[in-house]
């Protein structure tokens, strides 16, 4: 249940550094939720993802990513001076799909290691997998962590149980053996 910075008791750069990022941008803006879903669905995919509770709802905090090579080629030349200010940038700098498939980033409201994060990354799960068709798969730091902790939790349930069997066998064994100590009659075999 602990953020990142949270974590830590003493004041390290980088949480000097994530708390001034706080105060001036929007929490959920460094670090949003990567969407691969089909590219024929990418306007289905961001409708539905703008409306999940936890996702920021400012123009332009759900849209296609942006391929940096093409904002740089275009920065250049000017090209992009007439950009809009606010909303989704222009499609001439978007990722172009990949195999049908493209890149859609949402901004959380909230910080991308909070619980309140994780949460609205599996209602955004929750939401654009019942999308027929969109193929939507979420990524990002935040849904990295929701996999690892659930990754955590499978695991402690699996091999616990499995431990406490193998000991439990080894007891008895352990049981037999001494009892075949103290007994010379008892054959331990």
């Amino acid at each position: 249940g602990l953020t990142t910075q949270d974590s830590f008791t003493n004041n390290p750069e980088a949480v000097v550094g994530q708390r001034l990022y706080d105060a001036k941008f929007d929490k959920g803006a460094g670090a949003p939720a990567v969407i691969v879903a089909d590219a024929a669905a990418v306007d289905e995919v961001i409708a539905t993802a703008s409306k999940v509770d936890g996702v920021a709802q400012k123009p332009g905090s759900v849209c296609i990513q942006i391929d940096l090579a093409k904002v740089k080629a275009l920065a250049g030349g000017g090209a992009l001076s007439n950009a809009p200010a606010a909303g989704c940038p222009p499609a001439l700098v978007a990722v172009q799909p990949i195999d049908g498939r493209t890149v859609v980033n949402a901004n959380l409201v909230d910080s991308y290691d909070s619980p309140e994060a994780i949460d609205t990354v599996k209602r955004l799960r929750d939401a654009l997998h019942a999308l027929s068709g969109a193929n939507a798969i979420v990524g990002g730091s935040t849904a990295a962590t929701l996999d690892v902790q659930q990754a955590a939790v499978h695991d402690r349930n699996l091999i616990i149980p499995i431990v406490l069997v193998v000991i439990f066998l080894l007891a008895n064994q352990l049981v037999d053996l001494l009892y075949a100590v103290l007994d010379p009659r008892i054959r331990y075999v």
